[in-house]
């Protein structure tokens, strides 16, 4: 299942959203559980991994982040920014922005899944 956090879709997507559709999150979502993508290690996720895709459109290339729990087949995309935004350029847990920027996505999407604030999408 893709959950589509409100959060995300305000904060991350809906700055994108002249570029990418939904349907471009369901597709890297897709990719996500069929393995594709790049695993970012050293963020001390439990029970999942983080999993960076990378998207094109025709206008643009960018990098999705899922939190991804593979024994619940649970995909909840936290980051998603264009390739040449600052941390888009270098997703992963070296970059210190990116570290930062994710932990307050995820307090945000944290807060979202408690309160039932999400959709979901089968995948």
């Amino acid at each position: 299942m893709l959950i589509l956090c409100k959060s995300f879709l305000k904060f991350e997507f809906n700055p994108l959203r002249k570029y990418f559709s939904i349907k471009h999150l369901i597709n890297s979502a897709h990719k996500a559980k069929s393995g594709l993508g790049r695993q970012i290690g050293g963020m001390n996720i439990n029970d999942g991994e983080l999993r960076k895709i990378y998207l094109t459109s025709k206008s643009a290339p960018a990098r999705i982040v899922f939190l991804v729990n593979i024994k619940e087949a649970l995909f909840i995309p936290v980051l998603f920014r264009l390739k040449n935004n600052f941390i888009g350029q270098n997703m992963t847990n070296k970059n210190p922005d990116f570290v930062n920027t994710f932990k307050k996505s995820l307090a945000k999407i944290r807060i979202d899944l408690e309160n039932g604030n999400f959709d979901i999408e089968k995948i």
